[in-house]
C-alpha cells in the first residue's frame, strides 16, 4: 500500500509543471535595478553591480564582480560612453545597452536642451520608455513563460513614469540656476525646466577661473547649484560661497536617498529642478 502511495505521488509530481528558476539579472547601476525589478517582478532575480556609493565612472572590477556577470542570464548596462570596462564583457553574453539600441550618440539639441555628450540616459522618461520595451523583447527571448503579465507591468511601469513630467507642467517664469556638471540634458528633455548654467562637461574636471567667471555673470545671488552626490568638491563650494549661491544635492543613482521605486528617483530629481528654476512671488 505505502509503495502504492509513493508511486502515485511520484507520478503526480512529474505530471506538475516545472517551475522556472528565475532569471538571474544583473544591472550595472541601481536606476536600471528599479526598472528591472518593476518590470520583471518575480521573473527575475536583480542585482546591481556597483556598491552603493560607488561611481561608474571610476568603477574597478572586483573577482566577485566578475563571477557574478559570468552567472547571469542577463546584462543590463547604459553602454560605453559610460561604462566601457563592460564592453568586453556585454558582446560575450546576452546583455542590453540603452545607448547600443537606442543610437543615442549625436551632439545635438532638441526643444532646446543640448544632450549629445550626456550618458545619463537613465534619466530620460522617453528612453527609458523604449529601453523597457526593449527589455520585454529581450526577456521573451530568454523565457516565453507569462508574456502576458509581463507586458502588463512593462505598460503599467510607462504608464506611471511618463506621468511624472505631467505634473510638472505648470511651471513659469523661469529663473537661471547652476549645475556642477553636464548630467542632467536627457532629463531636461522630458521636463518644461529652463536649461541651466553648466559649470563643467564632466565631474572629474575642474572648470578655469574663465569658465566661473562667465558662469557668475548669468547668476545671480541665491540662485541654486545643483550638485550631485553627499560631498561637494572644494572648487564648488568656493564657488557658490563666493557667488551667494544656494548648492541643492541632488541623487543620481537613487542609493542616498534610498528611493524604492524609478518613479521615486525621477520624481525626488524634478522636485529640485522645480524648486530651482521657477520664480516665487517677490523674486
Amino acid at each position: 500500500m505505502h509503495r502504492y502511495f509513493a508511486t502515485s505521488l511520484f507520478a503526480l509530481l512529474l505530471s506538475l509543471p516545472a517551475m522556472a528558476a528565475p532569471l538571474k539579472v544583473v544591472t550595472s547601476i541601481y536606476p536600471l535595478q528599479l526598472i528591472a525589478q518593476s518590470v520583471l517582478g518575480p521573473r527575475a532575480e536583480v542585482t546591481t553591480l556597483l556598491a552603493n556609493g560607488q561611481s561608474p565612472h571610476n568603477f574597478a572590477f572586483k573577482v566577485s564582480d566578475r563571477q557574478k556577470l559570468t552567472e547571469a542570464d542577463l546584462l543590463l548596462w547604459v553602454g560605453p560612453q559610460l561604462e566601457p570596462y563592460l564592453s568586453d564583457i556585454a558582446a560575450s553574453q546576452p546583455s542590453l545597452a540603452m545607448n547600443h539600441e537606442l543610437a543615442i550618440t549625436t551632439d545635438d539639441t532638441h526643444d532646446g536642451h543640448h544632450h549629445g555628450n550626456d550618458p545619463h540616459l537613465w534619466l530620460s522618461v522617453h528612453e527609458i520608455e523604449a529601453f523597457t520595451r526593449l527589455l520585454v523583447a529581450q526577456i521573451a527571448e530568454l523565457d516565453s513563460q507569462d508574456q502576458d503579465q509581463l507586458i502588463q507591468r512593462a505598460e503599467r511601469f510607462i504608464r506611471d513614469v511618463k506621468a511624472v513630467p505631467t505634473s510638472y507642467e505648470n511651471t513659469n517664469k523661469p529663473k537661471t540656476y547652476a549645475v556642477a556638471h553636464r548630467a542632467y540634458d536627457h532629463f531636461l528633455q522630458s521636463f518644461p525646466f529652463a536649461e541651466p548654467v553648466v559649470l563643467s562637461d564632466s565631474p572629474e574636471v575642474s572648470p578655469g577661473a574663465k569658465t566661473l567667471w562667465r558662469a557668475s555673470q548669468e547668476l545671480t545671488r541665491g540662485s541654486c547649484l545643483i550638485v550631485d552626490g553627499s560631498t561637494t568638491q572644494r572648487w564648488l563650494k568656493a564657488f557658490a560661497q563666493r557667488n551667494g549661491l544656494v548648492i541643492k544635492q541632488v541623487d543620481l543613482m537613487g542609493v542616498t536617498a534610498e528611493v524604492s521605486t524609478y518613479k521615486e528617483l525621477i520624481t525626488g530629481l524634478a522636485d529640485v529642478f522645480k524648486s530651482c528654476s521657477e520664480k516665487r512671488e517677490g523674486e
